[in-house]
């Protein structure tokens, strides 16, 4: 699911890392500078916030594996037992090795894997790849 025309592209990103929000951003922004970013910096707040009947849902979901207090794959299984929210697509997100975790995420409903990388020029395309099916382009 999409936002319908006219709409920009909403994507959340689930993860404790300050520096890693910040890149993800900006990350974005390169793809496309209308996309709307919500983030949240751990799970409990993030699950809290999509349980409100009338909080902004997203189109797309990126979430941390690695995360203190409820780790990504907890945090996940909660998001599809939320009915307004567990139709969207979880990208799980992480810099360990997704074999570790990949498995038992896609078992839980993820749409996939996307391994963090430091490199912001190899980022963009590998993100725009997944959120192409949006109509996302790069246009910068």
């Amino acid at each position: 699911m999409t936002s319908p025309p006219g709409v920009p592209l909403c994507v959340m990103l689930i993860d404790d890392s300050e520096a890693d929000r910040k890149l993800f951003r900006e990350i974005l922004k390169a793809i496309d500078a209308s996309i709307d970013y919500i983030f949240f910096s751990n799970a409990p707040a993030a699950l809290a916030y999509l349980s409100q009947p009338d909080a902004k849902k997203p189109d797309y979901i990126f979430l941390d594996v690695n995360m203190p207090g409820m780790d990504g794959i907890e945090c996940l299984a909660r998001l599809k037992k939320i009915n307004d929210v567990a139709h969207i697509p979880v990208y799980m997100y992480s810099t360990g090795h997704p074999k570790s975790y990949a498995e038992t995420a896609m078992l839980l409903g993820a749409a996939g894997c996307y391994e963090k990388t430091i490199n912001f020029e190899a980022s963009i395309p590998q993100l725009s790849s997944l959120l192409k099916g949006a109509g996302i382009n790069r246009t910068g």
